[in-house]
């Protein structure tokens, strides 16, 4: 695959982390697959990061540079630590997936009641798009994420 660099655990490319985030910047990788690490924090990659894995770590916050990355249509931090989620998040305008369940968020910030996500139409069987925009409490916010989830992995 074209572009793409996995550093999972016993995958040819693996190596510290640093290692890793550096041979991504020097063949322009534009999927970084750090999941599955251990990694309580990480350094910032890739600026033309378009797919970018940080599952099953030990993440306690997601780093603010992660809303840097304009590109980035998909977002996998699932299984970590998390409690919140950067404001940053909302300057991800391409973002098409993202994947923020086994954390431990307590509610989810006001911009992620206006990010539209591709949502499959009943009727075509096509992608269109879907904006939250609701106004509701964090905990119905977290409910409809899950149903969201539920549905997208049906």
């Amino acid at each position: 695959m074209s572009g793409c660099l996995d550093v999972t655990s016993g995958s040819p490319g693996a190596g510290t982390v640093d290692q890793t985030i550096e041979a991504a910047r020097v063949s322009g990788a534009t999927t970084l697959d750090l999941s599955r690490r251990r990694l309580r924090r990480v350094r910032e990659p890739v600026r033309d990061l378009t797919h970018l894995n940080l599952s099953g770590n030990q993440l306690t916050e997601s780093p603010d540079w992660v809303g840097e990355l304009t590109s980035l249509t998909n977002l996998y931090s699932s299984g970590n630590q998390l409690a919140a989620l950067p404001d940053s998040f909302g300057n991800l305008a391409k973002l098409t997936q993202l994947r923020l369940g086994d954390n431990r968020l307590a509610g989810l910030p006001e911009w992620f009641r206006n990010l539209t996500l591709p949502h499959p139409s009943p009727s075509e069987g096509q992608p269109a798009q879907r904006t939250i925009r609701e106004p509701s409490g964090p905990d119905q916010d977290l409910e409809r994420l899950r149903r969201f989830r539920r549905k997208r992995s049906a």
